[in-house]
């Protein structure tokens, strides 16, 4: 405190951005509580699961921005997280007002003018400060110069973006698909194609901007170090959890089915996985080894893929069986199935682990093991020669260092 009892700088660098925090949070929990409102809300579980999990992402970007701000006042990854907390969070609060102002009559008002106008949009709040972040994690500052035009394509494309919605004719609602006319300017079906144009060429342009922003990404990695490989790393893997959801939903689209409700939940939680993995990667990327999460993640996503492929093939081999000696009873192919899964289990597991630490060139082993065996060896070995190599050999299994060299003091006794 300073002598005229106002807090000084740095206290309030420390308290604003957990001000902010608690600011994002009031505004996610209103909007919270008045979307679980909506009856076709509370008649979907996975309805509910979406606006839950929404309500727990725009909190952890702004908890994890305030933590980060906290410690380190001036980070801008910290600013960028802090900003998609308030920004998402004070939209909700904003869509609340605007839809408890509404009116029931069939001409609206310009409250849900608005609604529907920052509907459209407003998606940008989130995904433009991600394409930041793309652009300058783990320092927070671009590779060099001359990716300042990236950004500056990326504010070209925002606003771009922001004035074609404003002045487009009709004005839809992404959340409820529903179309009102644009009260700001009304414009005829020959200014409307040449808008629809723009977007065509707009959407090919923001593309190419977000393939420049993952190309950062890798060529960061290669120039980076080995603490900023780590916090790299610990990006990537969020970002290669968003994008298997992703094509998930693509896929499933292609095979017929449209808006898959499971698709909300999913997509929020790898959302939410974007704040958390950048909060451990600058605050306490040292204390946790993502190459250990990794591997482990990719073990039982095999696994659980390989036991249900084993789960379903021996369900309709079995019941084919009992088909054919004359059984009607479904149980035994289900019983079987499940006891061909059980067995299969652990076989699958070490299999399948074995062969992507290989892949990882980090192959596993149990320290206390490999040290109790050397010392073993060491206390019958007499040949000097035998023990480096073994040396060399067990540094090399548990370590796998780059380079292993081995001293040898040579002790005169002079008598």
């Amino acid at each position: 405190m300073t002598t005229s009892g106002r807090p000084s700088a740095p206290e309030a660098r420390s308290w604003l951005p957990w001000a902010l925090a608690f600011i994002s949070t009031i505004g996610a929990l209103v909007a919270l509580v008045d979307a679980l409102d909506a009856p076709h809300v509370r008649a979907s579980v996975f309805a509910i699961a979406r606006i839950a999990l929404d309500a727990v992402f725009k909190i952890a970007f702004a908890v994890v921005g305030a933590l980060i701000l906290s410690r380190l006042a001036r980070n801008r990854i910290g600013g960028l997280l802090m900003f998609i907390g308030v920004a998402t969070g004070g939209i909700g609060v904003l869509v609340s007002l605007a839809a408890s102002g509404a009116s029931s009559g069939a001409e609206p008002t310009p409250m849900e003018h608005f609604l529907v106008w920052q509907s459209m949009w407003s998606w940008w709040l989130l995904m433009g400060p991600l394409f930041l972040l793309l652009l300058i994690f783990p320092t927070g500052r671009l590779l060099s110069r001359r990716w300042r035009w990236v950004v500056g394509m990326l504010g070209l494309l925002f606003a771009s973006f922001l004035a074609a919605v404003t002045v487009s004719p009709e004005w839809q609602d992404t959340e409820t698909g529903r179309i009102v006319v644009n009260p700001i300017v009304s414009l005829g079906t020959s200014a409307a194609l040449p808008l629809e144009a723009f977007l065509g060429i707009w959407s090919i342009a923001l593309a190419g901007t977000a393939m420049l922003c993952v190309l950062s990404v890798f060529v960061r990695y290669r120039r980076a170090d080995i603490v900023e490989r780590r916090q790299l790393n610990w990006f990537l893997f969020t970002c290669a959890i968003f994008i298997a959801i992703y094509v998930a939903s693509a896929l499933a689209t292609s095979a017929g089915v449209e808006n898959p409700e499971w698709m909300g939940p999913l997509l929020n939680v790898a959302f939410i996985g974007f704040p958390v993995s950048i909060g451990i990667a600058i605050l306490r990327h040292r204390l946790f080894d993502i190459d250990v999460i990794i591997r482990r993640t990719a073990t039982y996503a095999i696994v659980s893929a390989a036991l249900a492929i084993v789960y379903f093939g021996a369900n309709v081999i079995a019941q084919g069986v009992i088909g054919a000696l004359g059984g009607q009873r479904n149980e035994v192919a289900i019983v079987a199935s499940t006891l061909a899964v059980a067995a299969l289990f652990s076989p699958i597991r070490r299999r399948v682990q074995n062969t992507i630490d290989r892949r990882f060139n980090r192959q596993r082993y149990d320290a206390d093991k490999v040290v109790a065996d050397f010392a073993e060896y060491a206390a019958h070995e007499t040949d000097l020669a035998a023990l480096q190599t073994r040396i060399v050999g067990v540094v090399a299994e548990t370590i796998q260092p780059r380079q292993v060299t081995v001293w040898v003091r040579e002790i005169n006794d002079h008598k």
